[in-house]
């Protein structure tokens, strides 16, 4: 049988304890909402309801619980400074209701609506607890603090790339366009000449002339290095008299040179900077609506 929000919230017999008289729906959904009083002005405001236009017989139940300072009009969320010590937020879809025997379950197992007001109670307030809510505690910290590091790294990147790019983004943008100038590869000015048409051969690998000086000039600044310090590692000298391991060094080093700075030199400072954004932006955002389990 249907059943309407006032005949539902009827079944929970509010108030109770520290929970107000229910304040059915008026909309589409079957439910009510309840305050839970706290000292200083602060309350909890506490929604049960169920979608009626659900096919199956036992509805999915959807409870909310949510702390804030009391104001004219409801509450405000925002309008303060919590404390690991509040109660915290929760929400809960681990209960359902047969609308045609008017049963509760949690997790299928049956309960009944005191029950369940008692565990909004527990769960809610278990940081106030100085024993049983100390890892919740400690979890809530470092949830807090690393969403709080991600939103600081996040603005001074963003920051800096406004200084060097002039684009605006913030934490709650869609998605970060690229534009299209600054997708190709940023050269250092002393490399923009390089062309892959100018390749010097090497042994048969071809490499860009820069690479191959500075492949040379490194081993000839070691070369000193050793000669100075009169260092003779066995290994080196074995290699240098055998003309097959001398080929096969030069070639595997100068090809690991290349392959290695070509990847460096061809990343785009721009598109660095917005992939940063990006992964903190999608870490302040995963930490800020990251649930705890109670």
């Amino acid at each position: 049988m249907s059943m309407n929000s006032q005949e539902f919230s009827q079944l929970f017999r509010l108030p109770w304890k520290n929970f107000s008289t229910a304040f059915p729906w008026t909309d589409k959904y079957v439910g009510f909402s309840t305050y839970e009083d706290h000292k200083m002005g602060f309350a909890s405001l506490v929604k049960i309801g169920y979608d009626p236009q659900v096919s199956d017989i036992v509805k999915p139940l959807y409870i909310t619980a949510t702390y804030g300072k009391k104001i004219d009009d409801g509450l405000s969320l925002t309008s303060f400074q919590r404390k690991l010590t509040d109660p915290v937020d929760i929400s809960s879809d681990e209960y359902s209701f047969n609308i045609e025997t008017n049963q509760f379950f949690y997790n299928g197992k049956e309960v009944n609506p005191e029950e369940i007001l008692r565990e909004i109670d527990r769960s809610h307030n278990k940081p106030k607890k100085s024993f049983r809510g100390f890892f919740l505690r400690i979890r809530l910290w470092i949830r807090d603090h690393l969403r709080d590091l991600f939103k600081f790294l996040f603005e001074k990147t963003a920051a800096t790339h406004y200084k060097r790019y002039g684009e605006k983004f913030s934490l709650y943008s869609a998605d970060f366009k690229e534009p299209e100038n600054h997708l190709k590869p940023v050269l250092p000015p002393f490399l923009e000449h390089s062309k892959p048409d100018g390749a010097v051969d090497i042994l048969g690998y071809k490499v860009e002339a820069w690479v191959a000086i500075l492949y040379a000039v490194i081993h000839l600044g070691l070369y000193f290095i050793f000669y100075y310090l009169d260092i003779k590692p066995s290994w080196i000298i074995t290699m240098l008299k055998n003309n097959f391991l001398t080929v096969v060094y030069v070639i595997s080093t100068l090809g690991l040179m290349n392959a290695v700075l070509s990847t460096v030199i061809n990343i785009s400072p721009h598109d660095t900077s917005i992939k940063f954004l990006r992964t903190f932006r999608d870490l302040y955002l995963r930490y800020l609506f990251k649930k705890i389990k109670i």
